[in-house]
């Protein structure tokens, strides 16, 4: 199992052997690649492009980056099984980047997820957290109760690391 500490490194870190030319022709599946979901920037709709979204897949994990309008259907059209998801990471608090946060992660959990995610954004990342919880209560408690769905609020844990500064 991955330490919630390493995540961020190894994902980036992971990335860059993209970066590296290939010298021989590989035949083994790439370990680590990127994903482009979405690059289009602000809360503008009627643009052929999704808000942004990138998923970083490392040995068959997938690390999300960024949760912006559309990002559970990019995942699926780029093939991603949403349960496979264990890893969020919220750059910065614009809507763009952070509005599906939450429907991410109950989609997969309406998909079948039965393994928790780790998510990690800067200060304000509980709070959105307990925000979507609170606004979603009466559905998932109706859904717990006539689904009988595991609860899925113990399997999102959310990390925030404060700034320092130098």
């Amino acid at each position: 199992m991955i330490d919630r500490r390493d995540a961020l490194k190894l994902a980036l870190g992971g990335g860059a052997a993209l970066a590296a030319p290939t010298v021989l022709a590989q035949t083994a599946k790439p370990r680590t690649r990127i994903v482009f979901l979405g690059t289009k920037g602000g809360p503008r709709i009627g643009l052929n492009a999704s808000n942004p979204a990138n998923v970083v897949i490392v040995n068959d994990t997938p690390f999300v980056i960024d949760c912006g309008a559309g990002v559970s259907h990019q995942l699926v059209a780029a093939g991603v099984p949403i349960p496979s998801v264990k890893y969020i990471f919220i750059s910065h608090h614009h809507s763009d980047h952070n509005l599906e946060y939450g429907n991410l992660f109950y989609n997969a959990w309406a998909a079948g997820l039965s393994t928790p995610i780790h998510s990690f954004g800067p200060k304000g990342i509980e709070e959105m957290t307990r925000v979507y919880w609170e606004l979603n209560k009466f559905d998932v408690e109706t859904r717990i109760s006539d689904e009988g769905r595991p609860d899925p609020r113990p399997l999102l844990a959310w990390c925030c690391r404060p700034r320092t500064s130098r």
